[in-house]
């Protein structure tokens, strides 16, 4: 599964909450066996990055988005037991 987290974000933190909340429903349903993340920001569609989901030194960061959302679907995996044995064991 491939996750856009241009689509996540949100300037406003409570429809950026729900936006990630329909992702975690959206990853318990279908039971991926893998989810990438684009941590990068295209809000005009080019294809290039503009920014970034993460602290770094060579680009803007959007939003400090990146690890919440990996966090987020981890525990998702976890608790629902979904959790594949490469992920287990971290």
């Amino acid at each position: 599964m491939h996750v856009d987290l241009d689509y996540i974000y949100d300037p406003s933190p409570a429809r950026q909450e729900e936006n990630l909340g329909k992702l975690l429903d959206r990853v318990k349903a279908m039971g991926p066996s893998v989810v990438y993340l684009q941590a990068f920001a295209d809000p005009d569609g080019n294809g290039a990055a503009d920014a970034l989901y993460f602290p770094n030194r060579h680009l803007p960061m959007r939003a400090d988005l990146f690890s919440r959302v990996a966090l987020a679907v981890e525990n998702t995996y976890r608790r629902e037991g979904l959790c594949p044995d490469a992920v287990a064991g971290l």
